[in-house]
Parts: structure tokens; sequence; C-alpha cells
């Protein structure tokens, strides 16, 4: 009773307030508060912006009453994260373990704190097993400072002291490795993110970050330091387009994950996604695809990195020219219940594949049922335009495909003046922000032949001749991963410029 008469004296002297939580609705009450009201509101997509939220509550978004129901609501969001129910079907064991291990961290420093003993060091010792088989190392570490500490200043046990002295060192070691191989990858992203960066610049980093962390490898092998040196080792090959490389260094990584318990189905897709691109672009399509199928497999259908990694396997079909199973894949994402809550950015993608599947209906490139295709023919261009609005205003390369399927459509409904028209506005663009040696070089070459159909008058024996140098230094060009060709060109040029050429028949 020690432990716990120490916590009731420590209560007694720092009175509880009303714990003030965004709580479940409890049968019989009458309603449930406003917070709780405003909480499902926001929740159900209701209510989107402070003015809304204000006018929910009958006043305006800058006056006082809202700052303060505002600021209110957040205070209890935050106080009710940390009683998340983890016990639920969707928290997988590491996750389990890991906030059941941080909420009673939060308990131990509170306690110790405000001067408790016996109960911190109670509470450290049951998290010590947990984050010892779950490799929680920052945890890990916080815990055995209470420890030691009690053994060393409390009981003078120099024995129980340098035993987890040792041990915190031991797994500060580890931790610390971890640290170098996070941040060496995070500085590598921090990179590649930016455009203006190429990919020789990349590669030459990720050696350099590789040399640092290589004094840590025969004693660091933590899931974490793995993860991090495999997705490393996977920019330095992916970087230079060395693809086989890649392969190579994501079957490493896999392998040696594979020995560790606890490794996530995400982790596994960190490298799985990269694998099935590098496939892709080598031209191995079923390969590409069977990648693809396994991190699938790995992913809960309907989840976000579900999404995710349906989006890889159509950028594969798509480039194979499996087109009915590229129809079948959308089908499959568009009739899950979470399809129509995705976030702009992650619905855009998805509106540019239905763009691709209805032109390639209206060209015959697809057998589908009449229901099916009367779906597709209800595809309209101008709503298409209005549904992406973020890429089309983006300059890095992903409005790309946008402003080609709206060429294509206008061309395939031989709207010719509308195109010709687009076909200019196209000129402008490509003069402002492309040139020959960019990674937009396969774009660049594509938008020249469709330039070129109107100087040929539409008629496809005047085209060809115009056209043929173009087309030959464009498959000079493979497609580049490091630059995201593959995601701007749905369907490769080659095999667009061929659905040109029949249009132009």
């Amino acid at each position: 009773m020690e432990e716990i008469n120490e916590v009731l004296i420590l209560l007694s002297k720092n009175k509880v307030r009303q714990i003030e939580v965004i709580t479940n609705e409890v049968e019989g009450r009458e309603a449930a508060s406003r917070y709780r009201a405003f909480y499902n509101l926001l929740v159900e997509g209701a209510i989107k912006t402070d003015e809304e939220g204000a006018a929910w509550l009958g006043v305006s978004a800058n006056s006082r009453k809202y700052l303060r129901f505002k600021n209110e609501f957040k205070k209890r969001l935050y106080n009710t994260i940390l009683f998340i129910d983890v016990n639920l079907p969707h928290f997988n064991e590491v996750q389990r373990a890991y906030y059941i291990c941080v909420q009673k961290t939060a308990v131990l420093k509170t306690l110790k704190g405000r001067g408790a003993i016996l109960s911190p060091v109670g509470i450290a010792k049951g998290i010590l097993p947990i984050a010892e088989k779950f490799g929680f190392y920052d945890i890990l570490i916080e815990t055995l400072k209470i420890v030691k500490n009690y053994y060393s200043v409390h009981l003078g046990d120099s024995r129980k002291f340098s035993y987890y002295s040792q041990l915190m060192w031991k797994y500060h070691e580890l931790y610390h490795a971890e640290l170098l191989a996070v941040d060496g990858f995070q500085e590598i992203q921090s990179l590649s993110i930016n455009s203006a960066a190429n990919g020789q610049e990349i590669h030459e980093l990720a050696k350099k970050v590789l040399a640092r962390l290589d004094g840590h490898g025969k004693s660091a092998d933590t899931i974490n330091y793995l993860m991090s040196v495999g997705l490393i080792k996977v920019y330095e090959k992916m970087s230079i387009n060395d693809w086989s490389g890649t392969i190579a260094s994501c079957r490493s990584a896999l392998e040696a994950l594979r020995s560790k318990p606890f490794v996530s189905g995400i982790m596994k897709n960190a490298f799985l996604h990269q694998m099935a691109a590098a496939h892709l672009m080598l031209g191995q399509y079923e390969t590409a695809r069977e990648a693809s199928a396994a991190a699938l497999q790995n992913t809960p259908e309907g989840g976000h990195n579900w999404f995710k990694g349906m989006e890889v396997y159509l950028q594969i079909v798509f480039h194979e020219g499996r087109y009915e199973d590229a129809w079948k894949a959308y089908k499959q994402a568009a009739r899950q219940p979470q399809f129509a809550l995705l976030a702009p950015p992650s619905r855009e993608p998805w509106n540019i594949y239905q763009a691709y599947l209805a032109l390639l209906t209206s060209l015959k490139k697809i057998t589908l049922s009449p229901r099916e295709t009367g779906g597709l023919k209800k595809f309209r261009l101008g709503k298409f335009l209005n549904e992406v609005p973020i890429f089309s205003k983006d300059k890095r390369g992903l409005n790309i495909p946008i402003l080609i399927i709206q060429s294509l459509f206008l061309l395939s409904e031989r709207r010719y003046d509308d195109f010709e028209d687009h076909i200019e506005c196209l000129r402008k663009y490509r003069s402002r922000h492309f040139s020959e040696n960019n990674e937009h070089f396969r774009t660049e070459c594509f938008v020249r032949m469709l330039q070129r159909t109107v100087k040929g008058d539409f008629v496809r024996k005047k085209v060809e001749p115009r056209t043929t140098l173009l087309l030959q230094r464009m498959r000079n060009r493979p497609l580049s991963l490091a630059n995201q060709t593959h995601e701007i060109e749905v369907v490769p040029y080659e095999r667009q410029w061929e659905w040109v050429l029949e249009m132009l028949e």
C-alpha cells in the first residue's frame, strides 16, 4: 500500500479538477455536450472552417466567445488523447504497446515531478519489459534514468545501480545510432524534395551519409536503424536511375527486416513500392505487379496506405497497356466508402485516372459492359477540370497529365478550333516551364508533336513526317522515377502518340 498511499497524499495536496475531455455520448442523457456536438460535426465534415464553426455557435469567427470556445475545445481534445482506448481492433500489437508505454511514462514523470519516489519506480519497472520487447529506446532511457536513480540515491544499492546503468548506456548507444540513421535519411529527403536538386547531388549525399553510418552498422541492427539505412541505399541507387541496384537494395533491406519481430506491413511496403516502381522502369511489368500486389496484402483495404498502393498498381497496368485491369482497379477503389472522403490532393490522381479511362473507352481500347460504358460516357471534360484545381495550379509537373488529357479529348471529339487554342496555351506553358535539358524532356517532345498536328492540318500523312525526329528523340530518353515522369505519363507518350495518329486517320 505504500505506493498507493504516496499517490493519495500527492493528490490530496494537489486537488484534482474535473477532467475535461470530449466524452462519449452516454445513453440516458438528454443530449451530448456542445463540445461533443461540435466534435461530431467536425468529424462528419459538416463544419470545415472557423466561419462555419462560429455560425453554428451563432457568433462571428473573430468574436471573443468563439475564440474562448475554440481554445476550450482544443484543451478538451488534447486531454482526450490520453484516454484513447488502445484495445480497439484497429490498433496492432506494436501500436498498443507504444501508447500504453507513453501513457504510463506521462504518469510516472508527473509523479516524480511532484516528489513521489516509490510509485514512479514501480511504474518504470512495469514499462521496462514492454519497451525492451518492442525496442522503444527513447522510453527505455527515460524509465531507466528513474530506476537507476532510485537504487543510487535512495537505496545505495551499487550492484543494482550498476546493472541498470549499464543497461541504460547500452540502449542509449542503440538509440543514438537510430537517431543518426533517421537524421541522415531526413537530410536526403529534404534535398530530394527540392526540385532544384539533381539526381547526382542526391546520390553523392547518400554515399556520404552511408559512410558516416558505417561505424554503427556492426552494433546497431534495430528496426528503425535498418529501415533508415535501407531507404538511404535505395535513394543512392534510385537517384541515378540504377533500377537493378534499387531492386537489390530493396531486397537486401527486406531480408534484414525479415529476422526482426514486429515489422509492420507499412515498413515492408516502403521497399515493396520502390521495387514495383523500379521494375516498372525496367519494363518488367509482371514482376512489378507482383511487388505491388504483395504491398497491397500488407494493407487493410480502404485505408490511406491502401489507396496509395492502388495508385502504384494503376501506374503499372496503365504503362503495361492492361487498360481493363486499370478499370477494374479503379472500380474497386471507387466503390470503397472512404473513396468519397479522400482529401483533394489524394483524390486528384484518381480523377486523372478516370479521365484516361473515359478516353480509352471512347477510343474503344476497353471493352466494358453497357452499364459501365454508360457510366464513363457521362464523363465531362469541364467537370473534370473543375475537380483538379490543385494539380492544375501546380507548376512542379503533376499538372501536365491534366493538360495532356484535355488536348486528347479535344482531338478525339474533332474540336479542332478548341484544340488549336489549347495547343497555343500549351506552347506558352512549355516556353515558360520546360527546357530540353530538364526533367520534362519527354513531355517537351510530346507537346511539340501535338503542336505539329495543327501544322499538318490534322492529316496523318502530313503529321507523321513532321514528328518522326521528335518521336525518336523521346524514345531515346527513358522514363525517370527520380523525376516522377512515371506518374506524369499516366500512359507512356509513345502509346498516347499512337492514339493521336489513329484519331487523325
